[in-house]
């Protein structure tokens, strides 16, 4: 385990629950590190994407560039979570290349690594009014009228403008108290937008541009991200009465592509250990629950649309 994962992990370890244990031999076992899996699944989802731009370029139908909008809106959301997993120090042993591949991933969705701060303080803060996320699902519980009207602003784009409003204002504010090297990060997003933009126009479409990759990302890449969110950090009952915000969801493969790649699903694990790289953190749920803690602090739930259908939406 490197080093900076594990001071990281250190620092954003819950304190307002008795997280269930792990002996150091346990612990040893599931912090250990694979780069040929996360090379293999950075490979696979920048493929998928690449094989999807050269149908959309070969066949600039209807149908196909609809279907292409839903496959590579839910790619960068794939994206999203390899610039997490990046954000941990987790995605590859070496520093160097962690971040320059997280940094990659994240020019080409919007985003860059100072997010680094904002999700920190998410995990140290989970919840509490400071909590630089609160404000995507706050609200939740709340009625199936406003959970129809969330999804409408996420839908049409202007929830995934708002929230680079605020990125590039954070930014400034960060490089304001020299925390943050705003400049560079903002000209990595322009320039590595505009090498996609160069890809799509040498293929002769420039404004596929537009419609197979700035619409997905401003809407289908979005609105996955943000009921991800929403299922897995709004807040419930835990067994034993009080509220709680720890939360693994148990879902299948199709669940699992659209909303939560990368064992993302596993979220309580991922908050109590945010050391432990994603491909352990199946295998750290089954060790966690079987601890009698691990039963009085998370809830698990089966699916993402049956939580947001049920519970997310449940409010009178």
């Amino acid at each position: 385990m490197s080093a900076p994962a594990l001071e990281i992990a250190q620092q954003v370890t819950p304190q307002d629950v008795a997280r269930p244990r792990l002996s150091p031999a346990q612990l040893e076992q599931l912090y250990a590190r694979s780069d040929r899996r996360p090379a293999a699944y950075v490979a696979a989802a920048v493929g998928g994407i690449v094989a999807t731009v050269i149908l959309a370029c070969l066949w600039p139908q209807p149908p196909v560039l609809a279907v292409a909008v839903l496959l590579i809106g839910t790619l960068q959301h794939h994206f999203s979570i390899i610039h997490h997993e990046s954000v941990h120090y987790l995605l590859f042993r070496s520093r160097r290349l962690n971040e320059a591949v997280g940094s990659l991933i994240a020019f080409s969705t919007g985003f860059s690594m100072a997010y680094r701060v904002h999700h920190l303080t998410h995990h140290r803060r989970l919840g509490h009014d400071d909590d630089p996320d609160l404000d995507a699902y706050a609200e939740y519980p709340t009625t199936p009228l406003r959970l129809v009207l969330d999804l409408a602003w996420h839908l049409c784009g202007a929830a995934a403008i708002q929230q680079f409003i605020r990125q590039m204002q954070r930014a400034r504010a960060l490089a304001n108290t020299g925390a943050g090297t705003s400049t560079r990060q903002i000209i990595g997003i322009a320039v590595t937008q505009m090498i996609i933009l160069g890809i799509f126009t040498l293929a002769g479409h420039p404004w596929l541009y537009f419609i197979v990759w700035l619409l997905p990302l401003l809407t289908v890449a979005k609105t996955l991200a943000h009921f991800r969110g929403v299922a897995e950090h709004t807040v419930a009952r835990g067994r034993d009465g009080g509220p709680t915000r720890y939360r693994t969801i148990i879902c299948g493969p199709i669940e699992r592509f659209f909303f939560a790649p990368m064992n993302f699903n596993f979220h309580a694990e991922h908050h109590f250990y945010p050391a432990i790289p994603y491909y352990n953190l199946p295998e750290a749920f089954r060790v966690l629950s079987r601890d009698p803690g691990y039963q009085e602090v998370v809830r698990l739930h089966r699916g993402y649309l049956a939580f947001l259908l049920r519970d997310a939406a449940g409010a009178a």
